[in-house]
């Protein structure tokens, strides 16, 4: 299984390259390969937003989950 680390630097390629082919998509001059070009685009990112989201929310729940050991241990502490 990849790290956090590794999603993470792959999110961020993964946003370079969409950059660059919007700017490939602005200077195309074919209306039909624009067309193609901007449905690769848009699958592309709704992918990388998934995964996006997906490494969010797993941070966020780690993070619940670490709040909530921490406040049973001092329940616990205080008895």
């Amino acid at each position: 299984m990849p790290s956090a680390g590794d999603i993470l630097d792959q999110l961020r390629r993964d946003h370079g390259k969409a950059l660059a082919e919007l700017d490939a998509i602005d200077a195309e001059g074919d209306a039909r390969r624009c067309l193609a070009r901007l449905a690769r685009v848009r699958r592309a990112w709704m992918i990388h937003a998934l995964a996006e989201e997906t490494v969010v929310y797993r941070a966020l729940e780690l993070d619940a989950a670490t709040l909530g050991a921490l406040v049973e241990r001092a329940r616990l502490a205080n008895g």
